[in-house]
């Protein structure tokens, strides 16, 4: 998925990613251009779905993408 990513680069509005959580299959996480989110999310799932076939006739895993914004993140509320 990170290789995947890594072709995509800056040019396609990929400005990085990283494996976490791989012990069990594990997760990516990636930052992207916001106005790139689409392509990005289709090329991601058509080339991973050929890379865990390694033959482009039959179809492979399809990955499960979760889009999000950044946010705030936690804080104190004071009563």
């Amino acid at each position: 998925m990170v290789e995947i990513c890594q072709s995509i680069g800056f040019p396609g509005g990929m400005y990085g990613c990283r494996m976490t959580g791989g012990g069990f299959g594990g997760s990516c996480v990636a930052l992207v251009e916001a106005d790139a989110v689409d392509a990005i999310t289709k090329q991601i799932a058509t080339s991973y779905k050929i890379a865990t076939t390694g033959d482009e006739t039959k179809v492979g895993i399809e990955p499960t993408i979760f889009g999000s914004r950044p946010a705030a993140g936690a804080t104190v509320i004071k009563s």
